[in-house]
């Protein structure tokens, strides 16, 4: 009882003492004089406030900053705080870089103060937009938070995996869901394995409404995992992806039309949409290469059994309805070289046209013509210049020009310009007097009424008149 009565007494004798005026009491002026002593003195440092009434301690105005970045969620302008703390902008902007080089959890950005606990509540506000879209770009997160992508970046991503749950992706600056990453690539994979033609990947994205940033990626990874037959080509920001089933496809046509004709051209791969030709044709077995594409040993060997049998039996073959129809310039006196590579050169000659013709074919029809020429001797006998001329065949021997030289010559297509050239070692065939007296429209008419040339036509009109010029030739 007597603990509880000294404490009464107490409280009176405080209350009593709360009620006594001062005795001694300073006016505002003599404060205001005894702080600017202090002042002067360098015993005390304040700032004053913006209208001079007040006065606020370096150590109150870091603490007010604090107090005013905690409640205004842990991000404020510089300029805000000045007028709320009412001091001058220089006092806060000093103060504020002296927290910043004390403590890292806070930041400034554009003249805002921003601290650790703001980036904190933004990671939490992000993650469950980003639970329900799946899919949030950091341009349109900078647009509504009003700060730069380049910020954003540098304080979320640390914070992936951790607060927020998803994906971000560095390229796009995009954060993505795990779910909404599979449903993606779920969409990417039916659709490119139900393509049978090549297709641009942009219009699959658009046409199922996949992200461009993520469907690019995605596909690649799933070609890399075998989990997509495929292959992605030309330009990076909208390639083309070629099925496995198409590039396999094409390929078997390649090697079907080499095996069947013996040959095939690169131009005929590049319209069937082969991209690669030259991969394709070196996994064809025994192919001699070519600068228009690549032709069969065994069509080249066949080609060369019939020209030997042909100058054998005393005929003519026309080589272009056998492998010139398809063959670059380049590429057709290779390939007559081949054919004739184990002909001697005395057995035949090539025309322009590339005609192959036996050398007794020719010695055949130079003597055909010597009973016309009779005739049209007996005719012309009394005409001087005609008998001079006849005269100086008389002795003459009818040549053909080597071969060796007309195989050097380029030969031509159809209508294509190619001759056989005349050498200084030209060949003795067999004495006649030929064709020399007709002209060569007149040996053309004669040799489509001989018996060999009805029973063999030549396919190609100007063989013939290829055929009468070099006979008129060879009797000179």
């Amino acid at each position: 009882m007597s603990a509880w009565a000294e404490v009464r007494q107490l409280q009176e004798e405080l209350y009593n003492v709360q009620l006594q005026t001062a005795k001694n009491k300073l006016s505002e002026r003599n404060c205001i004089a005894v702080i600017q002593r202090l002042i002067n003195l360098g015993w005390l440092e304040v700032i004053f406030s913006c209208d001079g009434k007040e006065y606020i301690t370096p150590k109150q105005l870091e603490k007010d900053v604090l107090d005013e970045l905690y409640v205004c969620g842990g991000r404020v302008a510089l300029t805000d705080l000045a007028q709320t703390l009412n001091v001058d902008y220089s006092h806060v902007e000093k103060k504020v870089n002296e927290l910043l080089s004390r403590d890292i959890t806070l930041s400034i950005h554009y003249g805002e103060l921003i601290s650790k606990q703001f980036f904190d509540n933004l990671a939490v506000e992000i993650n469950e937009t980003l639970q329900e879209t799946g899919l949030l770009p950091l341009t349109q997160l900078s647009r509504e938070v009003a700060l730069p992508v380049a910020t954003l970046s540098k304080e979320l991503v640390p914070r992936v995996g951790e607060i927020i749950f998803g994906t971000y992706d560095k390229k796009t600056d995009t954060l993505f869901t795990a779910a909404f990453v599979e449903r993606q690539a779920a969409k990417l994979r039916g659709a490119c394995s139900a393509a049978t033609r090549p297709i641009q990947l942009g219009k699959i994205m658009e046409a199922h409404g996949i992200t461009p940033s993520l469907g690019h990626s995605c596909v690649k990874e799933m070609i890399s995992a075998g989990r997509l037959q495929g292959q992605l080509q030309g330009q990076s920001n909208n390639p083309v992806f070629i099925p496995s089933l198409y590039t396999s496809s094409q390929n078997q046509w390649a090697s079907s039309f080499y095996q069947q004709n013996g040959y095939i051209t690169l131009e005929m791969m590049g319209n069937k949409g082969i991209d690669n030709p030259q991969s394709v044709l070196s996994q064809f077995n025994s192919a001699i290469m070519l600068p228009s594409g690549a032709v069969s040993e065994a069509a080249v060997a066949g080609v060369q059994s019939i020209v030997e049998e042909v100058i054998v039996s005393n005929s003519y073959i026309e080589l272009v309805d056998w492998m010139f129809d398809w063959c670059l310039d380049t590429d057709e006196q290779k390939l007559i070289e081949m054919v004739l590579q184990h002909v001697e050169d005395d057995k035949y000659r090539v025309l322009p046209s590339r005609t192959i013709v036996s050398v007794s074919l020719l010695n055949m029809l130079l003597n055909s013509f010597d009973s016309k020429i009779e005739e049209k001797v007996k005719v012309d006998v009394g005409n001087p210049k005609i008998l001079a001329s006849l005269k100086k065949f008389d002795t003459a021997a009818a040549v053909i020009p080597d071969n060796k030289s007309s195989k050097k010559g380029k030969g031509g297509k159809k209508g294509k310009k190619g001759k056989a050239r005349d050498d200084e070692d030209d060949i003795i065939i067999q004495p006649s007097l030929g064709p020399t007296y007709l002209s060569v429209s007149e040996i053309e008419s004669e040799l489509k009424r001989l018996q060999f040339f009805m029973e063999n036509e030549p396919k190609e009109e100007e063989t013939l008149v290829e055929v009468s010029n070099l006979l008129k030739k060879a009797a000179r």
